[in-house]
């Protein structure tokens, strides 16, 4: 399966346009410098509201505080020869920063001690670009000259193309002349032509470059740069990296060189029509930056080509669903190699906030979130975000429900978003059915979150890294990784005969995706998302619903989770709950491994968790309670005599300690060929540490049972406090305006739709 929607022939059209109209920079914006996201207009605007509008005021001050110190220091320009988090790395990362923040505060405060310092950085990289090879700890498939990957190049370059824009006619002809053909021009062709591969992929790094040679275009007003960032570079298949290239190579995800390629490319295939970034949250933060970097450089200088209209406003949703993709903390939801606590409040986010409130009709709602991020980028758009947050038009941030399709068509499977309550205390019920995610995806079919009050209650683990952190291999990926945090065992979803899915094989993944069932958040009463997966374990069909449930006679809603599981053949499985928090009640018989503590397993994942307790149950359901930041949570299970309790610690077979020591409880059935796990994850009372008060540490779910089951239809009741719910679910009609009837002891239960709730009076 291709990852990309083959736009050709519209790409194809738009390029011919472009390249017979386009002849630079418009004569309308031909002013000149700056002309990238900080432009003249927007620094007068600024200029003349000093002192007056906090949000601009923070920013300066907070660009004050890191660039003053430094001034007066030696600069250095060292060799590069470090990988991420290695010296050489982070000086160099630190340099073009640097060269950025002093080149706005150039503009904005007029003082040339910020031009001067520019320029002097400027001129050491005009005399060490020219003298690099490839770096000599490079990756083999996108090795940068000044840093370890061509990425790193390529954010370098991205910011010391704004900095050169914002201190240009500080130069002298001489001096400019030499910055552009020993610097800016020689690496914006060696991210391009030098750097096919990459500069062509389909992939948050792809874009990163695009966008860097896009802006260095715009800067130097160099069209055949501009034509490449947009459409891609032209590739010589006679070259040699080309003769050896294996496609199938997970580093190599959206590369194809027998397809269109460049800025438009990304923008059709990266997102779905609903603005979800197909490698998940964590990098749809940091792959924004870049888009909307070079959007609103094309905006100032060609508003012709209407940039902010393309694909039906394609940018406006990426930022929006990003935004619905955090908790209400502002931390996004950590789907495949995320890291937690990335959260709206970065860079990336400011910037896409500030361009999306000025070009799409300045939501109020974006001014709430902006006041948290607490600066703004020296543009237009930050200009007017801090004036409006300044005079108080901020609304409130809503999180909201929603379902957002995955895949550049919308069908490659997707992710349910469930919520109920004020952003202050709200239950969020997160399930992702996505396609795989390239290469920093995971092997997490029908996976599940769940977030309360502010706290992650069910946790993806995201990905087994330390950015910049030297000690742990210098910031990159640890192998862990690839042991741990990408196999399925890591996330709150089925195991079958302790395998990941697709048995761990990326390529096969990246074949298929889960199929939403059905999605209705129309009720807050009873929100439900339902999907189905068939293809992660041969001859396995798997079928997981979700149902979000709140009533009047409830203390708090809780979440009804039914996931079934239909088999050719017996096998073991494992269904884990990766919860934090405190143990407060195990209420079933179950050992203690104290003396023989020993993993879980041998492989894939498996081999990093402790077992410290097996048990078992007599009763047809179990319990498990913990607490969370001062609120108890219960999962409630129907169990039978072949259903084991494990519970299960994080640390095993991991010398460096580079996995967190975190807990979960794994429901296993052994020797299943078709079942069905039904549980309930319930929030409930309260402990306060300093009144030292306990209110319902018990909860109020009673019973759950499974009372009807056949090939087609699954009914549940779960008895609460006095009340029973019955709860229906079609497992194989999801036609909203078919008819349903179901005689379950005794009585006929009709109902229209792929479910039916229903509470005793």
């Amino acid at each position: 399966m291709k990852i990309y929607k083959n736009y050709k022939l519209s790409i194809t059209l738009f390029s011919i346009m472009f390249l017979t109209t386009f002849t630079g920079i418009s004569q309308e914006n031909k002013q000149l410098h700056p002309n990238l996201i900080t432009t003249a207009k927007s620094i007068e605007l600024i200029k003349k509201k000093l002192g007056k509008y906090p949000l601009l005021d923070n920013s300066i001050k907070e660009m004050k505080d890191l660039v003053d110190p430094e001034l007066n220091k030696e600069i250095d320009f060292p060799i590069p020869v470090d990988p991420a988090g290695g010296y050489t790395h982070e000086k160099h990362k630190e340099n073009y920063l640097m060269m950025y923040r002093a080149a706005m505060l150039y503009q904005v405060l007029g003082d040339k001690k910020y031009s001067d310092y520019v320029i002097k950085m400027f001129k050491g990289y005009v005399a060490l670009f020219p003298t690099l090879g490839l770096h000599p700890d490079g990756k083999s498939y996108s090795p940068g000259k000044l840093f370890w990957q061509a990425l790193n190049d390529a954010a370098f370059l991205v910011n010391v193309a704004q900095a050169y824009d914002c201190v240009y006619y500080e130069f002298t002809p001489e001096d400019r002349k030499a910055v552009e053909t020993k610097l800016l021009k020689p690496l914006a062709d060696f991210l391009s032509v030098g750097s096919p591969k990459m500069f062509n992929r389909v992939h948050n790094h792809g874009i990163w470059l695009n966008a860097a040679v896009g802006m260095a275009g715009y800067v130097l007003n160099d069209k055949e740069l501009i034509k490449r960032a947009l459409f891609g570079a032209e590739i010589d298949r006679t070259l040699e990296t080309f003769k050896t290239v294996d496609y199938n190579d997970p580093a190599l995800k959206g590369f194809d060189p027998d397809r269109p390629a460049g800025y438009f490319m990304q923008l059709d295939n990266l997102f779905s029509p609903d603005g979800f970034y197909i490698e998940g949250p964590y990098y749809q933060r940091f792959s924004i930056w870049p888009f909307i970097l070079l959007a609103q450089t094309i905006e100032n200088n060609n508003p012709d080509i209407k940039i902010f209209k393309y694909r039906d406003s394609i940018l406006k949703k990426a930022l929006y669903t990003a935004l619905q993709l955090s908790n209400t903390n502002g931390d996004f939801f950590p789907f495949n190699d995320a890291l937690k606590g990335m959260s709206f409040a970065s860079p990336e986010l400011t910037l896409a906030l500030d361009v999306v409130y000025k070009n799409y009709g300045k939501d109020a709602e974006l001014l709430d979130v902006a006041a948290k991020q607490d600066r703004v980028v020296f543009s237009e758009g930050g200009f007017e975000v801090a004036k409006d947050v300044a005079e108080n038009k901020a609304k409130a941030f809503i999180w909201k429900s929603a379902n957002f399709g995955d895949g550049a068509d919308g069908k490659n499977g997707g992710v349910g978003i469930l919520r109920y309550g004020p952003s202050s205390d709200q239950l969020c019920q997160i399930m992702r059915y996505t396609s795989h995610g390239l290469a920093h995806g995971h092997f997490d079919k029908l996976n599940q979150l769940l977030y309360d009050n502010g706290n992650e209650i069910l946790q993806d683990y995201g990905a087994a890294r330390w950015v910049a952190v030297i000690q742990k291999i210098g910031g990159r990926y640890l192998p862990e990784n690839t042991t741990w945090a990408k196999q399925t065992i890591a996330h709150n979803t089925l195991v079958v005969d302790e395998k990941s899915h697709f048995n761990g094989d990326i390529n096969e993944s990246s074949e298929h995706n889960s199929e939403l069932y059905f999605y209705d958040a129309s009720n807050e009463s009873y929100q439900i998302i339902s999907a189905k997966e068939n293809n992660a374990y041969p001859g396995i069909q798997m079928h997981r619903t979700f149902v979000m449930i709140t009533d009047s006679r409830l203390e708090k809603p809780f979440v009804l989770d039914i996931f079934n599981v239909v088999s050719e053949s017996k096998h073991q499985l494992d269904l884990p709950f990766h919860y934090l928090g405190e143990i407060m009640d195990v209420p079933f018989d179950h050992e203690v491994m104290t003396k023989d503590l020993k993993p879980l397993g041998e492989a894939n994942g498996y081999q990093h968790l402790w077992l410290l307790s097996k048990g078992k149950t007599k009763e047809p359901q179990a319990k498990f309670t913990w607490l969370n930041s001062g609120r108890f949570y219960t999962i409630t299970t129907v169990a039978d005599e072949n259903t084991e309790l494990l519970l299960c610690r994080l640390g095993a077979n991991d010398p460096e300690f580079n996995l967190r020591p975190d807990p979960s409880f794994i429901i296993r059935q052994k020797e299943a060929k078709n079942h069905t796990f039904v549980s309930i994850v319930e929030p409930h009372g309260s402990k306060s540490l300093t009144r030292e008060i306990v209110t319902n540490s018990e909860g109020g779910i009673k019973k759950l049972a499974i009372v009807y089951q056949d090939s087609d239809y699954i009914a549940i009741d779960v008895i609460v406090q006095d009340k029973k719910l019955r709860v229906i679910l079609s497992l194989n009609n999801n036609d909203t305006k078919k008819s349903h009837s179901l005689k379950i002891d005794g009585k006929m239960q009709k109902w229209m739709g792929p479910y039916m709730q229903l509470f005793d009076k």
